[in-house]
């Protein structure tokens, strides 16, 4: 089945597809309400997420377009996963992390503020802004990859060292204008989740690095967010409300379009068009893009190129599209593993996202400058790649190189700074003995 199918499907529908969704969500929460920090706590996200995935396979079940099979496949992987995602407790977290501004720490920041404008600045002045070009992001800078992530990569360092600046109410004007900059770059990209991304990473840092209370102010920031997803889908509607809300639902049935595709094409058809992968193949597409990133595996390879999502998407329309499905973890792991393995891994997983959220938080030192953003990454990571673990992955490989170079140049710089005023300081010793004499 194609997507355009079954949003006509849901059209028809959507009162019973908005009575689904609202049983979904509620479930959801009643299992997941212990893992959510607060209002805007960054996993809700994924959890509105859950939800979505949940009501879909709900909905097309009862409009009979999915065999039984693949309704018990669902139940069984997604209930493993909530399983995993619990059994590690409550989001545990540190106080009173001392943030000493040292001159390190100003150097990274202020390397990272210009990396971030001037190759951000470049793109615009090359390509322009997504909002306002009338084609999909995806894919807009594609041929600026290398300039594009570390564009990336600087937006979340930069977030981290603006939270540590506002939060320890040490702004200057300078730190005012990146913000600001920062804050209009996300909301002109075209992507609908910038600001949530930016709000809800003020939040990650603010909930484990501080003692600060945001609760009270959450649900403004939550209106927000809201407000700036609307402002993008309303100007990328052609500034027409129908549209608008049109394009509103497409986002968030299309959030589980892997599941039309691969539930709607039979469960046994799928396992037979991917019977040729093994477990080998699965642990290749885990880390697909630490890989592609490191040049391990070239991109004209055939894992870069037969990706599960890309063959997924050629099976249905017979093409690749670039923003195409994502790796859903239990259709990623039935189709190289089996039924059985995708239950294994759905709670693997489950259970590798509980600790990190909370659990990893005590094995890191949050005094040092560099585990404390590796650990923001990671939190970010989480919240915005759950369900692609080889995207996670590629990504925190990328931030860990980035981070660490940076760390290390500006490690080197204060050094020779070091003794450079040590031998200054001998010297005028050594003169200062010469002249008593």
């Amino acid at each position: 089945m194609d997507f355009f199918s079954y949003l006509q499907i849901v059209n028809e529908n959507i009162g019973i597809y908005i009575l689904i969704w609202i049983f979904s969500f509620i479930t959801v929460f009643y299992v997941l309400k212990k893992q959510l920090f607060f209002i805007i706590d960054p996993f809700l996200v994924p959890f509105f997420f859950f939800s979505i995935h949940l009501a879909t396979v709900l909905f097309m079940y009862y409009n009979n377009l999915i065999e039984n099979i693949s309704l018990y496949h669902f139940l069984a992987t997604f209930s493993v996963f909530l399983i995993g995602l619990s059994i590690n407790g409550s989001p545990k977290y540190r106080k009173n992390i001392d943030v000493k501004f040292n001159i390190q720490w100003k150097l990274m920041y202020y390397f990272i503020g210009f990396v971030y404008f001037f190759t951000t600045t470049y793109l615009i002045m090359k390509y322009g802004v997504p909002l306002f070009s009338g084609v999909s992001r995806i894919g807009f800078y594609a041929e600026e990859g290398v300039i594009k992530k570390i564009s990336d990569m600087g937006s979340i360092a930069l977030i981290f060292f603006l939270a540590e600046k506002f939060t320890h109410k040490k702004e200057k004007l300078f730190d005012k204008v990146l913000l600001l900059f920062l804050s209009s770059n996300m909301l002109v990209s075209g992507s609908k989740s910038g600001i949530l991304f930016m709000i809800t990473a003020f939040s990650v840092y603010f909930y484990y690095f501080t003692t600060r209370k945001i609760t009270r102010n959450a649900v403004k920031y939550l209106v927000m967010a809201l407000v700036g997803f609307l402002i993008i889908v309303f100007v990328i509607s052609g500034f027409n409300l129908e549209r608008t809300l049109t394009n509103i639902l497409v986002a968030f049935a299309n959030r589980s379009d892997m599941y039309v595709y691969f539930y709607g094409a039979g469960y046994e058809n799928m396992l037979h068009y991917y019977q040729d992968y093994d477990i080998a193949d699965f642990i290749i597409q885990i880390f697909r893009d630490v890989f592609l990133n490191f040049r391990i595996i070239s991109y004209e390879s055939n894992y870069a190129m037969e990706s599960f999502s890309d063959k997924l998407y050629w099976y249905v329309y017979g093409s690749v599209y670039a923003g195409g499905p994502n790796n859903i973890y239990n259709l990623f792991s039935l189709a190289y593993l089996g039924f059985i393995g995708s239950l294994i891994y759905s709670f693997t997983l489950g259970y590798f996202i509980s600790f990190i959220r909370n659990k990893c938080i005590l094995y890191f030192n949050l005094q040092n400058l560099y585990f404390r953003q590796i650990f923001f990454c990671i939190q970010i990571g989480i919240a915005t790649s759950i369900f692609t673990i080889h995207s996670l992955l590629g990504s925190l490989f990328l931030n860990l190189v980035f981070l660490g170079i940076l760390y290390f140049i500006s490690y080197i710089v204060c050094l020779d700074r070091a003794n450079y005023k040590s031998n200054e300081s001998d010297t005028a010793g050594q003169m200062d003995n010469n002249h008593n004499i």
